[in-house]
């Protein structure tokens, strides 16, 4: 067993690479830090064989902050979001009032638009 990963990933290893058959894309929402392919490259699931099993198949990778930079190890969860946007800024009770968590997911919506 390789010591990248352990034996209850060998799950998803399973799950990823059966999938490979069947799908047109591959999208991801994972922290850059995780690195999807080359976290499963470990026990030879990388994406260059991954592109053997399915030379179509598309890799799309979403990060809320990018892949590099100084904000790009953030989570990119819906506070967070609201907070950086200055959704926050204008969803206040109180006229002045402190910044507010909107009462819906809003980024988490839109993300999935």
């Amino acid at each position: 067993m390789n010591d990248c990963v352990g034996y209850h990933e060998i799950f998803e290893y399973y799950v990823c690479f059966q999938l490979t058959f069947y799908v047109n894309i591959v999208s991801h929402n994972a922290s850059p830090c995780f690195l999807f392919f080359v976290h499963f490259s470990c026990v030879g699931f990388g994406w260059e064989k991954v592109r053997m099993l399915n030379p179509d198949l598309i890799f799309c990778s979403i990060s809320g902050f990018g892949q590099t930079g100084p904000d790009s190890r953030l989570a990119a969860v819906d506070t967070i979001i609201q907070a950086t946007s200055g959704i926050m800024s204008v969803t206040s009770t109180e006229a002045n009032g402190p910044p507010t968590r909107a009462g819906v997911s809003v980024s988490d919506m839109m993300a999935g638009m």
